[in-house]
């Protein structure tokens, strides 16, 4: 049977890659969104390699200490949340999944040997981002909805402004389990107010279905937040090439901007500015995901009150113009710009993309190791044929089996959780730098804020302790005196 998994993490940190889940929720409904089975909601253990974003724990008000007692070790929670996306005909949905969630369930699975991506499609599986289907409703079919605006009178999509704005009780925002229960109101309000809309939105999840509305050198109108909220997130966009390495990506070119930007550069050129920040020396030319659920609309379907709300009379009007700029420039040189990888990272626990397909030995050795327990993990030597996988197998076994460690492991396993806490990747924080940060803010911090602040400051001398790192101790009281 088709249903629909709706989910949501709550992270102690904001980086995909790195930063780790607190808890995860999840609700099953069946197309018609009436609900099957029992909620889910797990935490998972933290592990010291990694330490929490202060931003974060206040945020969601889970503390390290909570996790730690009440989750279950990284494997055994991404071995449920495995299980649960992978149920035959299940469609996965939260709420920025694709930007978010997606990417923390990839990572997740790499690192404890799962498959990073078989959910999203084996078993007529599929994946839905509701965020889309909100900024579709907003910028096409905004009647029967209440819109909150944010501080420059500007529709907001947020969450927890609007399903409190719809009369959709939210009590605990950022509380997993209830952002869900909010999310599946969300899309009952949306579906009965316009089936219609609702449902061509849900058939993009397909990619064959995104593919036939991207045909090159045809306009189309394109939803998304990188076009920013000025005109409902909305632009006209005119797909011209495949890309050439990623089957599922195809580059675009901006008709809502002046394209005349483009003409005369080289690749590299291109290449340099084509991921700069809207405003920022920023070229008219994107990649549209076929396999991210696009909100892809008709352009000659616009209706005039579409095309005045959308502020799209303007850029009608020079489409010919930008069209005749568009045929004349080089192809070869715009996908020669997207051949390079701007996000490629060092460390082995970010190198999901940083590498290729692990081969079917190494992925029947993976699936053989994540079942096995502690006692029989130390008996594994495992030969892998991904140069990823020997540093990914020691981290698993550290963090999800430390009894299987030898005393050499150890050492080793110490000595890198040291590191990390000391020295941290890219921008983060060390351990001194956080303690410090979070006395600062204990100040002037009170009630629920304090406690969390507290209990992290706790957790941050306690792993100061296992790892022989110096750290000024002093109790909350003297913190803030």
């Amino acid at each position: 049977m088709n249903s629909i998994l709706w989910h949501d993490y709550e992270t102690f940190g904001s980086n995909t890659r790195f930063d780790r889940p607190s808890q995860f929720a999840a609700i099953r409904t069946d197309l018609d969104l009436n609900i099957i089975g029992d909620p889910v909601s797990v935490y998972c253990k933290p592990n010291i390699d990694r330490l929490p974003s202060m931003e974060a724990c206040l945020i969601t008000g889970i503390s390290p200490q909570l996790a730690k007692k009440e989750g279950l070790t990284e494997v055994e929670f991404f071995r449920g949340i495995h299980h649960e996306m992978m149920e035959p005909g299940t469609t996965s949905v939260g709420y920025n999944n694709l930007a978010f969630d997606d990417e923390l369930s990839r990572h997740g699975f790499y690192r404890n040997f799962f498959d990073p991506y078989e959910r999203e499609w084996r078993n007529g599986n599929s994946r839905w981002d509701f965020i889309n289907v909100t900024r579709a409703f907003a910028a096409m079919r905004p009647e029967g909805i209440n819109w909150p605006v944010d501080e420059e009178g500007r529709v907001t999509v947020k969450l927890d402004r609007l399903a409190p704005a719809n009369g959709i009780q939210h009590l605990d925002a950022h509380d997993a389990l209830a952002d869900v229960r909010a999310l599946i109101e969300l899309a009952r309000l949306f579906k009965n107010t316009n089936p219609k809309l609702y449902e061509y939105v849900w058939s993009l999840r397909n990619k064959s279905a995104v593919q036939n509305r991207l045909k090159l050198n045809q306009v189309v109108l394109h939803i998304s937040p990188y076009y920013g909220k000025e005109n409902y997130n909305a632009a006209l966009i005119m797909p011209v090439a495949r890309h050439p390495t990623n089957k599922n990506a195809v580059i675009a070119i901006n008709m809502s901007e002046d394209v005349s930007a483009l003409q005369g550069l080289d690749s590299e050129s291109i290449s340099q500015r084509v991921f700069n920040k809207k405003g920022d020396g920023r070229l008219p030319v994107m990649l549209i995901q076929t396999n991210k659920c696009p909100a892809l609309f008709s352009a000659p379907a616009l209706r005039g009150e579409d095309i005045d709300r959308l502020n799209l009379r303007s850029e009608l009007a020079q489409l010919k113009a930008q069209q005749a700029i568009v045929q004349s420039l080089d192809l070869a040189v715009l996908r020669d710009a997207f051949l390079s990888d701007p996000t490629e990272v060092g460390d082995v626990d970010g190198m999901l993309y940083g590498g290729n397909f692990f081969d079917n030995e190494d992925r029947c050795t993976m699936n053989n190791l994540r079942d096995l327990s502690g006692a029989d993990i130390a008996k594994e030597s495992p030969v892998f044929n991904d140069p990823r996988l020997d540093e990914l197998w020691f981290r698993f076994k550290a963090r999800n089996h430390p009894e299987s460690l030898t005393d050499q492991e150890q050492n080793r396993w110490r000595e890198h959780c040291r590191n990390r806490a000391i020295k941290p990747l890219n921008d983060d924080l060390s351990i001194h730098q956080l303690i410090d940060k979070i006395d600062e803010h204990l100040v002037s911090a009170s009630g629920k804020d304090h406690d969390v602040l507290s209990r992290l400051r706790e957790y941050l001398f306690e792993t100061a302790g296992q790892l022989d790192i110096d750290v000024a101790k002093q109790s909350v009281s003297q913190a803030v005196s």
